[in-house]
């Protein structure tokens, strides 16, 4: 009986894991090993200035990233030369390709190697080694470092040297330092390096773990202790799997539960590696929750005790998420690389799913890798991790199902309708819990309406609201910076309507507080998400129209409902605020957001002087660096109802798109009715009511977007970077239009308290 509990325990080992861990993995019989050494690939060392056999000796140790649909692996690849031993020959990095994460196809030579260059005194003759997401390791025989490199296509690299070169004054450039895991979150088909309280984090060493912070992905400083000494995360633990050492695997992942660490493990007596994981705190990296008791992964293979270390190896270092399964790559006994699947089809493993800490924040980066004398550090703009194709996904990072976001609105006019429809109109993906006005009875009113549970009449009561995890800013242009940073301090996600705020010393006072916050600055720019727009630019994407060389957008209307965007104080200026702004950044976006070379712009005063300062009539014209030309024309001064229409031009075609005709009902009523159109002022005679008018807008697509964003399933199509863009190129048309000339970018006058005094108050000088 004892026999059979525990052989039963043991086919179950993968099951029983923790709920927190990721798992379990499956090794494929039939495809591994999925790389083998090749004596045949030969490669022209420039240090020896002859032909090497370059992979003849071992292969093992890969990183893995997905990227245009394939999985890619670097992979340490040593030659025959020096002593019989590891450690002893020289290694490169060698590349290889898969369309379906098994069978893989190499490149004839390798992509990183010892060169002639600064680098060749810590990388010759031992090489280049263990490439991971994020490190790699520089080895001279002499001391092992973690150093950096980075690339935009995994083929051409450009070596930063080792990570901690500048720490300490150089403390730490005669320690040894290896196996380097960056701190990652999951986001769509994406792993982005994230900050936990504005810093960057790395998991190093061995043979304990080590952490380290950084500003910029490039340059590392170990966390020390009051002895001055590296903090220790984690150690090796007598009796247990990792009783000898613990080292660092692939990217450390944000996950629900806390920071998912998989890491390396040697065992005493039998010096046997295997793999475990640990729960770090998400707020505090350095603090341990929780660890394994036994190994998630271990020798089990003849092709894991056959070779270099037949004491036997599984060295975890790749892990990617493609085609709904989850990869996780290893070296094999110092000598091949195998891989190992996680199923979410099948129904073992506990259900994780990811969420975001409130103190992370996330920057898409270029390829990274770090050298650890021996150790790459990778880093991609875009691994393709795919959506399970499930109903009922499981294991850790699945992207469905999640909680709802709660959304606090902070505004209650116009605008603020439109959000609330909107998230009322993706009940799957987020909820109304909160909202705030100042204004006596509008909060009140406003929850009534949309069966909001709680109403505040200051907004930071709202922001200290524990429900609320993502505010929607719908207030005046004035309140907008005040408000973000005041949200980032208390830990929620921002959305913030257009325009982003003000003042360029705004926008990126509201950018900065909320990277340091960890939090999200999503810039509601609509027209990204209305549907015929986004058809325009699929088929332009798609090469329709050819080169695409002019882009025209157009809103005007009777003007704003809000009384305080007629205040030139409070809204920073008149049409080309409220409605150039639209254009400004869909021209952009359109054209694949492109540097902005110059803007010309004609405002006037035509209908509205007994109401406003600001202008209430204007055409802008934007020209782009890659010679495509934007033309923007703002207008309060069309009565019956919104017009919003594009034009698009290349030279093999074009298109047009009304985003509300074609979805309207030409009517005609005597009497009238209830309503038609934003801004139609009557309904007697003709008009032309639109039907499902939020989605023609894109005001639920939007919102469900930035959902995405905060659960992490989607990437920021609009952030805080592409309000400041937009601020950027308003300041320079109210300056076109004051000074009667093109204006050129960059642009970035001093002292402007409001764009339309550029306009207003022309001042060449103060530039």
């Amino acid at each position: 009986m004892k026999l059979l509990v525990a052989a039963l325990l043991s086919s179950l080992g993968g099951r029983l894991q923790q709920p927190w861990m990721i798992g379990p993995f499956t090794k494929p019989a039939q495809a591994n090993p999925v790389i083998a050494p090749n004596p045949a690939s030969r490669f022209r060392s420039p240090l020896s200035d002859t032909a090497v056999a370059w992979e003849a000796y071992a292969t093992f140790n890969p990183a893995a990233v997905v990227k245009d649909g394939k999985v890619y692996l670097l992979y340490r690849a040593e030659d025959a030369s020096g002593e019989q031993q590891i450690g002893g020959h020289t290694s490169r990095l060698g590349l290889a390709e898969s369309n379906d994460g098994v069978h893989f196809t190499r490149r004839a030579t390798p992509v990183l190697y010892p060169d002639t260059d600064a680098q060749r005194q810590n990388e010759w003759p031992g090489g280049v080694e263990d490439p991971r997401i994020v490190t790699y390791t520089q080895w001279n025989r002499d001391v092992p470092r973690l150093a950096v490199a980075t690339s935009r296509d995994l083929v051409h690299w450009t070596k930063h040297g080792p990570a901690f070169a500048r720490a300490a004054d150089g403390k730490y450039l005669r320690v040894e330092s290896k196996s380097g895991a960056i701190l990652s979150r999951v986001a769509g088909d994406r792993i982005i390096a994230t900050r936990v309280n504005g810093k960057y984090w790395m998991y190093f060493g061995v043979p304990d773990l080590l952490i380290a912070t950084s500003d910029n992905l490039l340059d590392w400083t170990p966390v020390e202790g009051p002895d001055g000494r590296a903090v220790k995360v984690l150690s090796p633990r007598a009796g247990f799997f990792d009783s000898w050492l613990v080292e660092g695997g692939p990217p450390a992942l944000l996950t629900a539960r806390g920071v998912l660490v998989l890491y390396n493990a040697g065992s005493l007596p039998s010096r046997t590696y295997s793999a475990g994981q640990a729960l770090f705190d998400a707020r505090d990296p350095t603090k341990l929750i929780a660890r394994s008791d036994s190994a998630f992964i271990k020798p089990t293979e003849s092709y894991e005790r056959t070779g270099q270390y037949t004491a036997g190896t599984t060295f975890v270092e790749g892990l990617v998420r493609f085609r709904g399964r989850w990869y996780l790559y290893y070296g094999t006994a110092d000598s091949r690389v195998g891989v190992a699947v996680c199923d979410p089809v099948q129904p073992p493993g506990p259900q994780v799913f990811w969420r975001p800490s409130l103190t992370s924040k996330s920057v898409p980066c270029s390829c990274f890798i770090g050298i650890d004398v021996g150790i790459v550090v990778l880093m991609l703009p875009s691994f393709q991790l795919r959506p399970c194709p499930t109903s009922r996904p499981t294991g850790i990072l699945a992207p469905f199902p999640m909680s709802r976001v709660k959304v606090g609105i902070v505004g209650s006019r116009f605008q603020a309708d439109c959000i609330a429809g909107a998230v009322k109109a993706i009940p799957e993906e987020a909820e109304l819990v909160a909202v705030a006005s100042p204004t006596k009875g509008n909060a009140a009113a406003f929850a009534k309406r949309h069966g909001i549970a709680q109403a505040y009449t200051d907004y930071r009561d709202l922001l200290r609201d524990p429900q609320v995890e993502m505010i929607s800013i719908t207030a005046p242009n004035r309140l907008h910076a005040q408000i973000t940073i005041d949200a980032a301090r208390a830990g929620k996600h921002v959305v913030c309507e257009k325009p982003l705020c003000i003042t360029l010393e705004e926008a990126d006072a509201m950018i900065d507080a909320c990277q340091q916050a960890g939090v999200l600055l999503l810039y509601a720019e609509e027209l990204f998400f209305a549907p015929k727009y986004v058809k325009a630019k699929q088929m332009a994407d798609e090469g329709a129209f050819g080169r695409v060389h002019l882009v025209k957008q157009g809103e005007k209307h009777s003007g704003p409902h809000s009384p305080w965007f007629w205040d030139i104080e409070q809204s920073g200026g008149g049409a080309v605020m409220d409605l150039g702004c639209h254009g400004i950044a869909f021209c952009w976006w359109f054209l694949g957001k492109p540097a902005v070379k110059s803007v010309y712009s004609q405002m006037s005063q035509q209908v509205h002087r007994d109401r406003t300062q600001g202008e209430d009539e204007a055409v802008t014209i934007i020209e782009f660096a890659s010679g495509a030309i934007g033309m923007v024309e703002s207008s309060w001064n069309r009565p019956g109802g919104m017009d919003d229409s594009i034009e698009i031009f290349g030279d093999k075609g074009q298109t047009y798109a009304d985003m509300l005709m074609g979805n309207a009902l030409p009517t005609y009523s005597e009497v009238g009715f209830g309503y038609a159109v934003e801004k139609a002022a009557s309904t007697k005679g003709w008009t032309y009511p639109v039907f499902e008018e939020h989605w023609n807008y894109g005001f639920p697509q939007e919102m469900r977007h930035f959902a995405r964003c905060v659960r992490g399933t989607d990437t920021p199509i609009a952030d805080g970077e592409t309000g400041r863009v937009v601020q950027e190129v308003l300041y320079a048309a109210y300056a076109s239009a004051g000074e009667g000339r093109k204006i050129s970018l960059p642009f970035r006058p001093n002292g402007v308290a409001k764009p339309i005094d550029l306009w207003k108050k022309p001042s060449p000088a103060a530039r």
